[in-house]
C-alpha cells in the first residue's frame, strides 16, 4: 500500500502515542514496584516518589530548554515551558526552601516565568507565532492532558472534604496523599514525555 506524506505523517504520530501509552504502563508499574519496597514511605515528604517528581521536571525543562537553546524560531514558547517546569520543581522542594529562603520560599521560583515572560514579551512576534503554531499539535494535548491528571484528577478528586465524606477520617491522609501524588507523578511524566514528542513533531521537523 502506498502512503503519501501526510499519511506517513499520520501514521508515524500514531505509533508514537501507542509508544508512550506503552511507557505510561511501564511507568506506573515501576511505581507499584517502589511501593512494595517503600510501603507507607513511598510518598512521603522528601521520599523516593517525590524525587521522582522532581527529575522528571528538571529533566522536561532542561529538555525545554535545550530545544529553545538550538530553535530560534520556537525559542520563546520552549523558554516558557522550561520556566513553567522549573517553577513546579521548586514547588516540589517547598519544604526545603521555605527552610533556606525566609520570606519568598518556594515562590522564589516564579522568578523562572518572569524571566521567560519578559523574553517573550521582547520577542512578541515569534512568541505569538509559536503559540498559535503550537496549539492542536500533539505536545499541545499531551501536556493539557497532564495538566488535567495534575488538577482535576489528582487535587479535586484526592481534596480532603472529598475523602472524608467518602472513607471518614481514619484513613484520610493516606488516601489523599495517594490519589494527589500519583496523580501528579504520571502528570509530570506525561510532562517529559511532551517535551520529547516537541523535539519529534515541531523542532525536528521544522
Amino acid at each position: 500500500m502506498s502512503l503519501n506524506e501526510n499519511e506517513k505523517t499520520i501514521l508515524w504520530s500514531g505509533c508514537r502515542s501507542l509508544v508512550y501509552l506503552l511507557l505510561a504502563m511501564l511507568f506506573i508499574g515501576f511505581i507499584h514496584h517502589l511501593a512494595s519496597i517503600y510501603k507507607a514511605q513511598t510518598f512521603a515528604e522528601n521520599g523516593i516518589v517525590e524525587n521522582i517528581q522532581l527529575g522528571l521536571l528538571l529533566c522536561a525543562g532542561t529538555i525545554f530548554l535545550t530545544e529553545g537553546i538550538c530553535a530560534k524560531s520556537w525559542r520563546p514558547l520552549m523558554f516558557f515551558l522550561a520556566s513553567l517546569c522549573f517553577l513546579a520543581s521548586c514547588r516540589e522542594l517547598d519544604k526545603t526552601l521555605d527552610e533556606l529562603i525566609y520570606g519568598l520560599r518556594w515562590r522564589i521560583g516564579f522568578v523562572f516565568p518572569l524571566i521567560a515572560a519578559e523574553y517573550a514579551i521582547k520577542h512578541k512576534e515569534t512568541a505569538c507565532k509559536n503559540l498559535v503554531s503550537f496549539i492542536g499539535t500533539s505536545p499541545f494535548y499531551m501536556m493539557f492532558c497532564a495538566l488535567i491528571v495534575i488538577f482535576p484528577i489528582g487535587q479535586c478528586i484526592g481534596h480532603r472534604p472529598l475523602v472524608i465524606n467518602v472513607i471518614g477520617e481514619s484513613q484520610m491522609a493516606q488516601i489523599k496523599e495517594l490519589f494527589e501524588e500519583c496523580s501528579e507523578v504520571m502528570g509530570y511524566f506525561l510532562i517529559l514525555l511532551a517535551s520529547i514528542e516537541s523535539y519529534i513533531s515541531l523542532i525536528r521537523k521544522k
